[in-house]
């Protein structure tokens, strides 16, 4: 028998095992014995009905070997790596020991493989949508990939490229949809390998499956700079990866002093395999911990960590895991011995002293105290209630400012306009710069300057300054529009975020509606120059205690900070923390945030058109707080602080919506009927959210109507303004339908997307208020309230068409999911 394992090869979907050629060769050079697997799926013939073929064909190889008493060592590539897991059940070098027979499966390497958990398919681990760059056959019986040149082979010559796009085969489409029931990974020691520049799945998504889907298995990392294909592009790199998983599986199957000296043992509890170190050696060895380590080990695994650092008095070093420097393994390769390293040096310079959480770290945000984290929720939330509030008190001082400064009510509707426009726009820039410095500094310096620019539109002695101050205090402001919900998520994970998110997504809205109330109360009965000074006193207070109480909260900043401050007090350059080896300027990220939304709005019509439907939302709320005064006026003879109270319907609506909302969660499912797959009820849809918008956007057009027809002096006040109230809760339902669906359907955008929202509805905001008080004298209060009841009318349908028809525009979409 080999001295070393056989290696198995299984390709992805439209490849043919030939595809490894080069690391073929490379191998059998250095006296490996290698076997290929052709999948049965592959081919324009062969529409299977699921990947049994495959996992059979898989599975004949593989016995045929370890029958025959060999350790293999199963080499899989993207799609291969789903049928390939299923096939190893029992072949496994353990369970084959345990029933007395010699030979399995020793390793699995899975070159940016997909991962699968038990009980879900390659598509429906991703919420059930065909992949980006799918083009599914009429008959949704075969799936071939679009620009494979792009997605498959971006870091390869023309001539390469052209070779290996001629060799694709269309695939079995029905294979994606699946169910997976066994996951090997969790039995058989593996490598995955991370490529940097992949297309096809993007290295978040890999490490989305290695970090959380197999969180705390004995999975050993590598990282290589190349595409979805790097068995073509650098078949050097992945033929050395290959062999020190294969070193790695002769110890942990073969047991060989040749390759581990230290002594360890494999224990079996209950149904899992797990490797654990005997009582003499704690730890693992040096070998397995070059690569990156498990993130979130389960609790039961924690031995898997490295070992920390020695320990400094007042140091922070407990509080970082090291990763153990790479040794040089003697490692006999047929006639000949070889120095085999257990990484490259580049990747050791790199990786060797990583700065990441311990499990349950006090500093890791996700750690924080429950009461902790609801303090922070509730600072953020009120002063972005603040800032909304600055926006809209202004609009009751319009009387006082006209005479003051001899200026028309259109200039004077300025200072809102500019101060919306500065709301809108500072977030396309504050929020990269969020993840460069972190959340809190943009609130060190975004908060005294919005105080300071608060100044000059109190001491304002012209209309010029007090526009110019205005739009400056809405950019200081805008950190509480974007960064203030980063600092939110960082906090939570996606199960608990729910219930903290809305309370900050409803805050901008509440607090706009708070405003006329108390500008109205406040101008009533003192000088406009006491709004301003109001908002002097209550931001003071709230930047106070921002600043006291919210500390940083962005995981990869204080990772680098502890990093810092572990160099500083070891002396030791190593300690790097992940954020730091990121090759990425402050200039092209912020360039990229611009004009990335810019690119969702032209080309995606579910963007768009959503994007509008919740800006005419916001552009009406904005457009009523001139409106209000002229109606209410009109129609009961309201004063200013009368026509300030009446804003209490649209506050109430806004407020049962937000109490509605978990029920309406439970609503989802009902909803969803329409996209059950794969034995689910569709909730991992990403048009599962938007029944909240189906829902609000009749609600809004309901409102208009309502408040328009009913406002008249023959009829009682209340009438209009339980109207606004159902208008308040429609917009609300709208805008969290909106917002949820975006991150959903544009995961690898979602920042994009909001940003595409923020702008527009900001526009919207910021215009309508301009033409709003004109067009009700014009047009009469019923009339003007109709045409706005007709514009939200016209956009209503757009919420149930994209949650009818959504996935079969996604599978068209270059960004949707």
């Amino acid at each position: 028998m080999a001295p070393f394992p056989t290696i198995v090869f299984v390709p992805g979907a439209w490849h043919s095992p030939e595809c490894y050629r080069r690391v073929i060769d490379q191998l059998e050079a250095a006296g490996y014995e290698t076997d290929l697997v052709h999948l049965p799926s592959v081919g324009p013939t062969q529409h299977l009905p699921d990947f049994s073929a495959d996992v059979a064909e898989i599975r004949s190889h593989l016995e045929h070997l370890v029958d025959a008493g060999k350790k293999v060592v199963l080499v899989v590539h993207s799609y291969g790596g789903v049928p390939s897991n299923e096939a190893v059940k029992g072949l496994d070098c353990a369970s084959r020991q345990s029933n007395g027979q010699a030979g399995g499966v020793a390793h699995i390497f899975f070159c940016c493989s997909f991962i699968i958990p038990e009980g879900k398919s390659l598509l429906g681990a991703f919420g059930g949508n065909d992949l980006p760059w799918f083009t599914v056959s009429a008959d949704r019986l075969e799936v071939n990939p679009d620009r494979p040149d792009e997605i498959f082979y971006n870091d390869m010559s023309e001539e390469d490229v052209r070779a290996a796009v001629s060799s694709l085969r269309p695939h079995s489409y029905r294979t994606f949809r699946s169910l997976c029931t066994y996951a090997a990974w969790k039995e058989v020691p593996s490598t995955y390998l991370y490529c940097a520049t992949d297309a096809a799945i993007p290295l978040e998504l890999q490490k989305m499956m290695v970090e959380d889907w197999a969180a705390g298995y004995p999975i050993r990392t590598e990282f290589l700079d190349a595409s979805h294909s790097p068995f073509l592009s650098k078949p050097t790199e992945v033929t050395a990866a290959i062999r020190r998983a294969a070193a790695t599986s002769a110890y942990f199957q073969i047991q060989s002093p040749a390759y581990y000296p230290e002594p360890y043992e494999m224990l079996k509890p209950g149904s899992e395999h797990q490797w654990r170190p005997t009582p003499q050696q704690p730890g693992l060895p040096n070998a397995y911990l070059h690569e990156e380590k498990i993130s979130r080990p389960r609790k039961d695994l924690h031995f898997l960590s490295a070992p920390c650092a020695p320990h400094q008095e007042g140091s922070s070093a407990p509080l970082a895991r090291k990763a153990m420097p790479c040794k040089m393994a003697q490692v006999e390769l047929g006639d000949q011995e070889t120095s085999l390293s257990t990484g490259t040096e580049e990747h050791e310079r790199q990786n060797d002293y990583e700065v990441c959480w311990e499990e349950d770290d006090p500093a890791n945000p996700h750690a924080m105290a429950s009461k902790r984290k609801w303090v922070i929720v509730s600072l953020v939330c009120t002063m972005t209630v603040c800032v909304c509030v600055t926006s809209s008190l202004y609009t009751t001082t319009y009387n006082q400012i006209m005479a003051e400064f001899h200026c028309s009510r259109t200039v004077a509707t300025l200072g809102l306009s500019f101060y919306i426009a500065g709301l809108g726009w500072g977030p396309l820039v504050m929020s990269p710069l969020s993840e460069f410095y972190g959340r809190r500094p943009i609130y060190l310096v975004s908060l005294p300057l919005y105080i300071v620019f608060l100044i000059p539109c109190a001491a304002a002695h012209n209309i010029q300054t007090m526009l110019v101050a205005r739009f400056l205090d809405g950019l200081a402001g805008a950190a509480f529009t974007s960064v203030a919900g980063a600092t939110v998520g960082d906090m939570y994970t996606k199960s608990t975020l729910h219930t903290p998110m809305l309370l900050y997504t409803a805050s901008p809205f509440t607090g706009a509606s708070i405003g006329p109330i108390l500008g109205g109360l406040i101008n009533t009965w003192a000088l406009w120059r006491w709004s301003f000074y109001f908002l002097l006193i209550w931001s003071s207070i709230q930047s106070i205690l921002v600043i006291i109480f919210v500390p940083e909260t962005y995981a990869p900043v204080l990772l680098r900070n502890r990093a810092r401050k572990l160099r500083q007090e070891t002396s030791d350059d190593r300690w790097i923390a992940a954020i730091e080896k990121l090759d990425r300027s402050v200039f092209k990220t912020v360039l990229h945030s611009l004009y990335r939304p810019f690119m969702l709005l032209f080309l995606e019509p579910m963007c768009l058109n959503l994007c509008l439907l919740s800006s005419i939302a916001l552009g009406v709320q904005y457009l009523f707080f001139g409106a209000f005064g002229v109606v209410y006026g009109n129609a009961y003879n309201f004063g200013s602080w009368q026509s300030g109270l009446a804003f209490t319907g649209l506050l109430v609506g806004m407020i049962m919506a937000v109490l509605i909302d978990p029920w309406c969660c439970k609503l989802y499912p009902y909803f969803s009927r329409g996209h059950k797959e794969e034995g689910n009820n569709g909730s991992n849809e990403p048009e599962s959210r938007l029944p909240p918008a189906v829902i609000g956007a009749p609600l809004m057009t309901i409102g208009l109507f309502w408040f328009g027809w009913t406002a008249l002096p023959s009829v009682h006040w209340i009438v209009p303004i339980i109207g606004s109230a159902v208008f308040g809760a429609g917009m609300i339902f709208v805008f969290q339908g909106v917002f949820t669906f975006f991150v959903d359907a544009y995961p690898l955008y979602a920042a994009s997307a909001l940003g595409a929202n923020s702008f527009t509805r900001s526009t919207f905001a910021a215009a309508f208020p301009l033409f709003g008080v004109a067009m009700y004298h014009k047009l009469g209060d019923q009339w003007a309230t109709s045409l706005l009841a007709f514009l939200s009318l016209a956009m209503a349908p757009f919420p149930y068409i994209f949650f009818r028809y959504g996935k079969k525009i996604r599978s068209r979409s270059r960004f949707a999911a």
